[in-house]
C-alpha cells in the first residue's frame, strides 16, 4: 500500500477515535459507548498499518478510562463502571484478534505489494518496449467484422473469389492501441490520434486482397497469416509492407487481433537492382557463349543460303529454257520461301539468346528446345569429334520456365561436356542429353559425357564462381547457370559416372506444378507485383556476394 494511502487510513482512525471520545464523554447514554473505539483498531488494522495496532488500542484504552474519570455524566450513571470494564475488554479483544489477524495477514500482504509492484514494473517495461520498438505494432478489434461475416454467410473461399465484401467489412474494424512506429510509418501525427480509428485512408488496391485473405485464414480456424501488401502514408508515398495479422484470445470472438508491420520498401528495391545485376549477367554470358558459337552459327545460316542461291539460279534456268516450266519454277521458288523461313529461324534464336529482355516465364517444349540447342551446337561438336545424342522420356509435360534462360543453360552445359573430352584418346567421344520426369512435377535434364570426370572431393563446388581450368575463362558460365536454375524453383548438381566422364542435372518445373503451386497457395505474396523470377533474390544474392567474396583467379582442376 502506497504513504499516501497509509495517511488516510491513519487519519481517519484518528478522527473515529476523536469522535468516540467526544461522545463516550458527553453522551448521557446508560451502555458501553467506549466499545465502539474498536472501529479505530479496525481501521488501523485494515490500512495495513501492522506496527500501529497495538498502540492504536492502548490509545482506544486510556481514551476510555480518561472519559470515565472527566465525562460529567459518570455520577448519574450508575453502570458507568461496568460500562467501562466491558469496553475495555471488547477493545482488548479486538486489539488482539486484529494484531493476531496482522500478523497471519503480513506476508498475504507483503505478497500482494510485491506483486502490484512487478505488475507496474512489467507494464512499465511492455509500454517502453512496444513504444520504442523499430516495428510497427498495433492491436485491433475485429468483433464487427466476424458478427458481420457470420451474419451474411461469408466464407473463406468467397472472399478468395471476390473481394466485393471488403468494401463493408474494412470499416468495421477499429484500433486499440499503437505505437509510435506506427505513427511514422504512415506519417501520422502520433499513434494516439489512430486510437479508435481504421486504416482504410492508406489501403491501396492489393490491400484488399491481403486483408481478405487474413480474413479467409481465421475463418478457416488459423492463428496467424502473413502477406506482403502495400500502404499509402499520410503524404500520399506507396510503401510495400509485410503485413502480419495473430489472433488473441479475447472476451469474444476477433476482439484482440495484434498486426505488425515492417517497411520492406528499400529490401524489395535492392531485391529488383540485385535481380537486374544477375539478369545482366546472364545477358553477358549468353552474348559471351554466343561468341564462342559464330563458326557454328555462320555455318548453320550459310546452309539456308546456299540453298536459296540454288533455288534461285534453278528457277532462273527452268525460266529461260525455249518453253518456261511454271511447275519446276514453283518448286524452286517453295524451296527459296522454306530455306528463307530457316535461315530467319536461326537468326531468329540467335537474336533470343543475345537479346536482353525482362525473364517472364512461359510453357515451352523440352525436347524441342534440347534439339534446336543440339543443332547450335553441331558444328563445334563436329569439330571435337563428337557425338551428341538425346535420350527423350515420352509423354512428357510441357516445361514452364523462361525459355531462353534454360537454353542458356543447356548451351552452357554441353558446351562445357564437348569441351572436356578434348584430350580423350582411344575411346568415342559422347554426350547424352537425358530428359526424365522427376519428382514433384519437375523435368530432370541431364548432361553426360564420358571425359576425365571432376577432379574435385565435391563435385558440386564447380558452381561456385571463379573456379574454372580454362586459360581464358572466368569461371562464371556454371555459377550463372546454378543461379538461373535456383530461380525458377529447381535444383541443380553434379556428379563422376561410375565409369568414365561426369554428369550434370538440373530441374525445370512444369505447367503441372505451376496449376498446383497457384490452387494450393492461391495468394502466397499477396498485394506485390507477381514477379516470375523473384525466387532468384536468393540465388542471385549469394552469386553477387561471392563475386565480392572469391579471390580473382581462384581454379581448380576440372574438366567442366
Amino acid at each position: 500500500m502506497e504513504g499516501a494511502d497509509k495517511i488516510v487510513y491513519l487519519a481517519a482512525a484518528m478522527a473515529a477515535a476523536g469522535v468516540v471520545f467526544i461522545a463516550d464523554l458527553w453522551l448521557p447514554v446508560h451502555s458501553a459507548i467506549a466499545a465502539l473505539y474498536m472501529i479505530v483498531v479496525v481501521i488501523i488494522a485494515g490500512g495495513g498499518l501492522q506496527k500501529l495496532v497495538v498502540p492504536a488500542g492502548a490509545a482506544c484504552l486510556i481514551l476510555t478510562v480518561i472519559a470515565y474519570f472527566i465525562s460529567p455524566v459518570t455520577a448519574a450513571n450508575p453502570h458507568a463502571a461496568p460500562d467501562l470494564i466491558i469496553s475495555d475488554l471488547v477493545i482488548a479483544c479486538v486489539t488482539a484478534l486484529a494484531f493476531r489477524l496482522s500478523l497471519q495477514t503480513a506476508p498475504l500482504i507483503a505478497a500482494e505489494r510485491e506483486a502490484h509492484e512487478a505488475r507496474r514494473i512489467s507494464e512499465e517495461r511492455y509500454s517502453a518496449i512496444f513504444h520504442q520498438s523499430p516495428v510497427s505494432i498495433w492491436e485491433s478489434d475485429w468483433t464487427r467484422v466476424f458478427a458481420h461475416m457470420r451474419a451474411t454467410g461469408i466464407t473463406s473461399e468467397s472472399l478468395r473469389a471476390s473481394t466485393d465484401a471488403i468494401s463493408v467489412l474494412r470499416n468495421l474494424g477499429s484500433t486499440h492501441i499503437a505505437n509510435k512506429a506506427t505513427a511514422r510509418l504512415f506519417g501520422t501525427d502520433s499513434p494516439d490520434a489512430m486510437a479508435g480509428k481504421t486504416f482504410v485512408a492508406h489501403y491501396m488496391p492489393s490491400t484488399e486482397a491481403a486483408l481478405a485473405e487474413i480474413f479467409a485464414t481465421f475463418l478457416e480456424g488459423g492463428q496467424m497469416r502473413e502477406v506482403e501488401t502495400q500502404f499509402r502514408t499520410a503524404k500520399g508515398k506507396v510503401i510495400d509492407v509485410l503485413w502480419r495479422a495473430t489472433l488473441l484470445q479475447g472476451q469474444s470472438e476477433w476482439s484482440r487481433v495484434l498486426i505488425t508491420a515492417i517497411d520492406v520498401t528499400d529490401h524489395n528495391q535492392a531485391r529488383a537492382k540485385l535481380e537486374q545485376a544477375a539478369a545482366d549477367l546472364a545477358h553477358a554470358a549468353r552474348v559471351s557463349t554466343l561468341g564462342q558459337l559464330s563458326a557454328s552459327i555462320a555455318h548453320e545460316v550459310s546452309q539456308p543460303l546456299a540453298a536459296i542461291k540454288t533455288y534461285g539460279e534453278s528457277a532462273k534456268r527452268w525460266l529461260a529454257a525455249p518453253t518456261p516450266d511454271l511447275t519446276e519454277v514453283g518448286l524452286c521458288l517453295d524451296g527459296v520461301v522454306a530455306n528463307s523461313t530457316r535461315a530467319s529461324e536461326i537468326l531468329a534464336r540467335v537474336r533470343s539468346l543475345a537479346r536482353k529482355d525482362t525473364p517472364e516465364p512461359e510453357p515451352f517444349d523440352l525436347a524441342g528446345l534440347i534439339a534446336e540447342s543440339v543443332r547450335m551446337l553441331q558444328r563445334e561438336a563436329n569439330a571435337h569429334a563428337t557425338h551428341i545424342r538425346e535420350l527423350v522420356e515420352p509423354g512428357l509435360p510441357v516445361a514452364f520456365a523462361n525459355r531462353v534462360q534454360i537454353q542458356q543453360v543447356v548451351v552452357n552445359l554441353v558446351l562445357n561436356a564437348i569441351q572436356a573430352m578434348d584430350k580423350i584418346d582411344g575411346r568415342p567421344r559422347e554426350v547424352v542429353i537425358s530428359l526424365s520426369m522427376a519428382p514433384n512435377q519437375m523435368v530432370n535434364i541431364e548432361v553426360r559425357d564420358n571425359g576425365t570426370g571432376i577432379a574435385l572431393e565435391n563435385p558440386n563446388e564447380i558452381f561456385q564462381p571463379f573456379h574454372t581450368t580454362k586459360a581464358n575463362g572466368m569461371g562464371m558460365g556454371l555459377a550463372i547457370c546454378r543461379s538461373i536454375v535456383e530461380a525458377h524453383g529447381g535444383a541443380i548438381r553434379a556428379e563422376n559416372n561410375i565409369g568414365m566422364g561426369a554428369a550434370v542435372c538440373f530441374t525445370v518445373p512444369t505447367e503441372v506444378r505451376i496449376a498446383d503451386t497457384t490452387q494450393r497457395h492461391p495468394l502466397g505474396d499477396v498485394g506485390r507485383a507477381k514477379d516470375p523470377m523473384a525466387s532468384s533474390t536468393i540465388a542471385a544474392g549469394e552469386l553477387s556476394r561471392k563475386l565480392g567474396d572469391s579471390p580473382q583467379g581462384f581454379t581448380t582442376p576440372t574438366k567442366h
